[in-house]
Parts: structure tokens; sequence; C-alpha cells
């Protein structure tokens, strides 16, 4: 299992990554973290704020320290019928 230098906090409606130690257990609810959005702000570990959706500058820069490529949106994926299925591309002919 490889261990990255940074954990995830649920804070100010977002879950967000930190360089900050961490102690046993997470980030106390009331914690101050440093994230990597560059913010400063207070962790609030409840099963509802795990929920929230990811910080989009923190998923980025945590995915460039793991050495991971951040996923790309494929065209055919973003344009989905109700079946599931991508759908066909139309092309205008001139």
């Amino acid at each position: 299992m490889t261990i990255h230098p940074f954990h995830w906090v649920p804070a100010q409606d977002q879950r967000h990554a930190s360089l900050d130690r961490r102690p046993g257990g997470g980030y106390p609810t009331g914690m101050s973290v440093r994230t990597l959005c560059d913010q400063q702000l207070t962790a609030e570990n409840t099963e509802l704020a795990w929920l929230w959706l990811t910080c989009p500058d923190c998923n980025i820069e945590a995915h460039r320290l793991a050495n991971v490529p951040f996923p790309l949106i494929n065209d055919q994926a973003s344009e989905r019928r109700s079946s599931g299925q991508p759908t066909r591309k139309r092309f205008k002919i001139s």
C-alpha cells in the first residue's frame, strides 16, 4: 500500500487535502489545517461532511503529489443517453 504525504479533511463544505500532520483518528472537528488549495480552514470531521464534494484544486494537487495522472473527461463520456450508452457524434456536412 502506497502512503501519500497528504490526508483528506472535510472543511468549509468540501473535502480538502492537507500536508499538515494528522493526529491518530484524523483531523478532529475544529482543528485548523492548511489545505493543498492554500487555505487555512477548520476541519469538520463528521459523517455528513465526508459526503461533500471534493475541492477541485486540492484534487488536482493531490494527483500531482501522488504522481497519478488526473483523469480527463472524454467527450463521449460526457454525452450519454438515458440508457447510459455514448451518443453518436453528429457531423454537419457543408
